[in-house]
């Protein structure tokens, strides 16, 4: 007997959609708004009414900005001295949920026989250590990763603006619910953007409105009705198009979307859940960008703090460190379903339109800052005893406060030598060829 759970398509006599199978979901309600809308009405800022968490926690102000700065200070006690000690307590909370993973040896290995310490701008760092490049299971590789990507889509804009043409923003979301896993819906969510960006129709809608490219970002949080991924798209549109034809344009992307989420068995979609509106510049654009900027919404969308009661990867990998096991649990899920997903994506051909390089994210990790000064070196076995010890963030301060002789100075009064050890062998050694004896043969 077929489960309750799949009937929802059968009953109106069709099957499920071809590269997504049937979510227990609520009922399949018909599309409310038409193309009859007022213009205004897709360019309204409400919050979501399935899920989308969009209110602040108790006692935080609905303006308060969302940065990773801001929150590290508010939830943990090592951000609050130092939001890089911050960062690398998340990142090693991350290896041990993750013990497989690229994360478990990100900035704990070097990669020659020493590591250098290096100061740039006041700023300290390692070189020749391994990084992991990931930007969903990595807090420091993804704020590295973010802020280039971020230096990239305002570069863009900023050209993009400087031509005459405008920037719309974009939110898709879709219905959610607690038994869903988080696999399944950030499929959906791809899904449902392939089928709106093929075909003839999306072909007629970009040529109406000249649509120079798009850039899209995904993003998730965990709430009281589940994982909650979902997409902010930015759309670039030339010089001279009139405002009704934006409008048609936002009506067609909306009724699409909801349309697709819909035959899926997702149910109903939100109008006040959908945003379609203009970002005037690229650091404001009312209430919808002006906790990041534009290029900060789309790149560091996975370390905002999420709203309504729900929670960022980042909160829950937080939650974790502090003995959360369902916290390290929900967050294994989200590395494993996010895992080889790219968190923001360019359209074709549009990096080369403004003449950005394509890189991808394990290289911009990988990159070092140039010109920086060398302050000194560190064997690995030193270096080896300050991971274990986890003082990599400490040994950085030092340096940024005195310099390299206070850093030695330091590390000696914790009995860390310089010394590199000669390499042992448990094999006995052989003696040269010539010297050694042959089988007798005398017999």
């Amino acid at each position: 007997m077929t489960p309750p759970r799949t009937l929802q398509t059968r009953r109106e006599g069709r099957s499920p959609q071809k590269g997504l199978q049937p979510c227990p979901a609520a009922s399949v309600l018909p599309l409310a708004v038409r193309s009859t809308a007022t213009p205004r009405s897709f360019f309204l800022t409400s919050e979501c009414d399935h899920g989308a968490h969009n209110g602040f926690p108790a006692g935080k102000s609905a303006t308060s900005p969302g940065s990773l700065d801001r929150y590290a200070s508010s939830v943990s006690p090592l951000a609050g001295n130092n939001l890089r000690r911050f960062r690398y307590h998340l990142r090693s909370t991350a290896a041990k949920i993750m013990p497989c993973e690229r994360v478990c040896q990100c900035g704990t290995r070097a990669i020659l026989g020493h590591v250098d310490v290096r100061l740039q701008e006041g700023r300290a760092f390692f070189a020749g250590i391994e990084t992991c490049g990931s930007v969903w299971m990595c807090p420091v590789c993804a704020a590295k990763i973010g802020e280039r990507r971020r230096r990239e889509v305002e570069l863009c804009l900023d050209a993009h603006i400087a031509t005459g043409g405008s920037v719309y923003m974009g939110t898709f979301t879709i219905p959610h619910h607690v038994f869903q896993r988080a696999d399944y819906l950030r499929k959906a969510v791809a899904l449902f953007w392939r089928k709106i960006a093929s075909g003839a129709p999306w072909q007629r809608a970009k040529g109406r409105v000249g649509l120079v490219g798009s850039i899209r970002a995904l993003e998730t949080t965990y709430g009281s009705n589940g994982w909650h991924p979902h997409l902010h798209v930015v759309f670039l549109l030339p010089a001279g198009i009139d405002d009704e034809r934006i409008r048609e344009f936002g009506v067609f992307l909306y009724e699409r979307w909801a349309r697709f989420v819909q035959k899926a068995g997702l149910g109903k979609c939100s109008l006040g859940a959908f945003r379609f509106e203009q970002a005037h510049k690229v650091k404001e654009a009312g209430d919808y960008i002006a906790k990041w900027g534009c290029g900060e919404e789309l790149t560091k969308g996975h370390m905002k703090r999420a709203r309504g009661g729900g929670r960022s990867p980042l909160q829950l990998l937080d939650d974790a460190g502090r003995g959360d096991a369902e916290a390290a649990r929900l967050f294994r899920e989200y590395a494993e379903a996010f895992k080889g997903a790219r968190q923001l994506t360019w359209s074709h051909g549009l990096k080369k339109r403004f003449g950005i390089f394509d890189q991808k994210d394990e290289e911009l990790a990988e990159q070092e800052p140039i010109n920086a000064e060398v302050l000194g070196q560190l064997p690995r076995q030193a270096f080896k005893q300050v991971v274990a010890r986890h003082l990599t963030a400490h040994l950085l301060e030092y340096a940024e406060s005195g310099g390299w002789a206070t850093v030695t100075s330091w590390l000696l009064r914790l009995g860390i030598t310089f010394d590199e050890p000669a390499p042992t062998s448990r094999r006995k050694a052989r003696p040269p060829w010539h010297e050694r004896e042959g089988p007798d043969i005398s017999t």
